[in-house]
């Protein structure tokens, strides 16, 4: 039988009170009108909750039922036993919390604070703190502080005004992701609805919608003249979000054409964040993106790059090898059916290779063209340091 079986039919019953408390074997409590059926040769307790919702328990998942009105009387004897000591009130409290007397915890708690006003644990039960000395509700401490609640905590307002705004703008850039979703399918589909998916897509203006396009861009699952789309209208938003998307389409996307386009945006409004992308992934242990990067650096002639490109001029890479599966045979030469084949693997090895990158050095040249010093980190560090050097002196001449 299904442990919380919710019943729809009441059978015959035997037993029944008004309100009870069951707890369970495995731990935890229900409180309920508690009935025992008989259904077939198994004994079932049904806990109706309230609500029209009845669970049904073997015998065997419960521990045992204390009847409401026995835990009331019970907890009468106690309180007239209790008398004015103001910590037996609050053991009795502590009792009738534990047995789910919830009305008669919240009146012992308050007649705890009545007997002594000064008890700690009572007053923190209801949400008092002790502020110089005078107990004060906690929630209206924080309100003296400025405080308000959100979300179940306290916070500075300025910072629930920013968690609210950025609730609405995530909820605006899902949106955005639906309709960009909508109108480029309609595009890829072909047809009369295609021009005027194209139409709409091309006059987005909010630049909520770039986290959108960007991902697009970066997919690089659309046809060349979509991906141009995306390029044209990340290049109206100057947003992270547009930045990073046309900073991966600089380096991968398979088109020339795009890859430029990207690098020609990315210069006029993102060109930091760009070539700092670009100078740390000379430091990739793939040499392609070595590469790949050093040709986004030679474009964008920035002289920061100059030191990070004489260090990439020749760099090493790791690679693993071995460790795999070995097979190797031996045959019995006088056929006395002694060979077979014997398995295992190779001590797996790291191999450090040095890489020379001419993307590299064309890029060096490319912001010192009057010099030619091949693979020669140190002589192209002396040709820069020279070149500081005279600026230097320069400077200093003209003051």
């Amino acid at each position: 039988m299904n442990r919380w079986t919710i019943l729809l039919m009441v059978a015959t019953l035997a037993n029944a009170c008004d309100a009870d408390v069951v707890y369970l074997r495995g731990g935890g409590s229900l409180s309920g009108s508690v009935k025992s059926l008989e259904m077939g040769k198994q004994k079932v307790i049904v806990v109706d909750t309230g609500n029209g919702i009845q669970i049904s328990l073997t015998q065997g998942e419960v521990a045992r039922v204390d009847r409401e009105n026995d835990l009331i009387a019970q907890y009468q004897a106690h309180r007239a036993t209790a008398g004015e000591d103001a910590d037996a009130h609050w053991e009795l409290a502590r009792w009738c919390k534990a047995n789910s007397l919830l009305p008669q915890y919240d009146r012992q708690v308050r007649h705890v604070i009545r007997l002594n006003p000064q008890h700690p644990t009572a007053r923190a039960s209801l949400g008092y703190t002790s502020v110089n000395g005078k107990w004060v509700l906690h929630d209206e401490l924080q309100r003296a502080h400025g405080l308000v609640r959100h979300l179940g905590k306290w916070k500075v307002p300025a910072d629930v005004e920013m968690t609210e705004a950025e609730a609405e703008l995530e909820i605006q850039q899902k949106q955005w992701i639906q309709t960009v979703k909508r109108l480029r399918g309609r595009v890829l589909k072909g047809g009369k609805a295609a021009d005027e998916s194209l139409v709409e897509l091309t006059a987005i203006e909010d630049p909520l919608a770039s986290g959108a396009i960007g991902k697009l861009l970066v997919q690089r699952e659309d046809p060349d003249s979509l991906r141009m789309l995306w390029v044209k209208l990340l290049s109206k938003w100057e947003t992270a979000e547009a930045a990073d998307a046309l900073i991966m389409a600089s380096l991968f996307d398979p088109e020339p054409m795009i890859r430029e386009a990207c690098l020609d945006r990315l210069e006029q409004f993102a060109k930091t964040r760009a070539v700092n992308t670009y100078i740390a992934m000379l430091r990739d242990n793939d040499n392609k993106k070595v590469r790949i990067a050093a040709n986004a650096l030679m474009a964008m002639k920035d002289p920061r790059s100059i030191l990070p490109l004489t260090d990439a001029l020749v760099t090493t890479h790791k690679s693993k090898t071995g460790g795999g599966p070995s097979m190797s045979s031996s045959f019995d030469r006088n056929g006395g059916g002694g060979g077979g084949f014997s398995f295992g693997g190779g001590k797996e090895k790291i191999i450090e290779q040095k890489v020379r990158n001419p993307p590299v050095l064309s890029a060096l040249m490319t912001l010192a063209p009057d010099a030619d010093y091949q693979y020669d980190a140190e002589r192209w560090r002396q040709h820069f340091s020279r070149q500081m050097a005279e600026v230097s002196y320069d400077l200093r001449r003209d003051l």
